[in-house]
């Protein structure tokens, strides 16, 4: 079970700041630092909708992990022509999904 709030969340301006909301509990978090600064409502808009994608950004590394581990057998170390050139293998994507969802889910 997961310890954050459950999705979907929704960023909002409430007339002061971006605030961020769930469905089930209402106003969670807020995106306000950059508010406060000239000219940085863009910057604070864009880091609400990015702090409301969380849940679903997580739910998809979690989802590619886990294919990525069905898939893993003969094929784990096999390179694609279309992946960054940090990323070569289903393994390193694997692998860096993995590291991210711990860094999300504060393992790391």
């Amino acid at each position: 079970m997961t310890k954050h709030t459950p999705g979907p969340w929704k960023a909002n301006w409430n007339k002061h700041y971006f605030q961020i909301d769930s469905e089930r509990d209402g106003q969670i978090g807020d995106a306000c630092a950059s508010q406060f600064i000239t000219g940085n409502t863009d910057k604070g808009k864009a880091n609400a909708k990015l702090m409301a994608a969380a849940p679903e950004l997580l739910e998809a590394l979690e989802e590619i992990e886990e294919r990525a581990n069905e898939k893993m057998g003969d094929w784990a170390w096999v390179e694609f022509d279309f992946l960054p050139e940090n990323m070569e293998s289903l393994y390193e994507i694997r692998q860096a999904a993995r590291a991210t969802i711990a860094k999300a889910k504060g393992e790391s």
